[in-house]
């Protein structure tokens, strides 16, 4: 059980992010602030998961730990989204 909270945190943001993109609308030049949202929703969640529930953070002694597993988490999903939108693009690239 204690290692639930990195993965849904990363999944919350990822889902933070797809909604910002909803959002900002279709302007390219906006989608740059993507990763600062999910970096400090990521931290706040971390906090958050934190105080309600330590038991599920991994051996997490202070806020100020919290709060950086949280924004490495919510960076992470961004990491993941690159990963999903190369995966799905029609140009598939073999390196050699």
């Amino acid at each position: 059980m204690e290692f639930v909270s990195i993965p849904v945190i990363v999944v919350l943001c990822y889902f933070i992010g797809e909604l910002s993109k909803i959002i900002l609308g279709k302007n390219e030049n906006r989608y740059k602030i993507i990763p600062i949202i999910v970096g400090v929703s990521g931290g706040i969640l971390g906090l958050t998961a934190y105080f309600v529930c330590p038991e599920i953070m991994i051996n997490i002694s202070n806020p100020f730990l919290a709060i950086i597993v949280g924004i490495i988490s919510g960076l992470a999903s961004t990491g993941s989204n690159q990963v999903i939108k190369h995966l799905f693009s029609k140009k598939i690239k073999i390196w050699l």
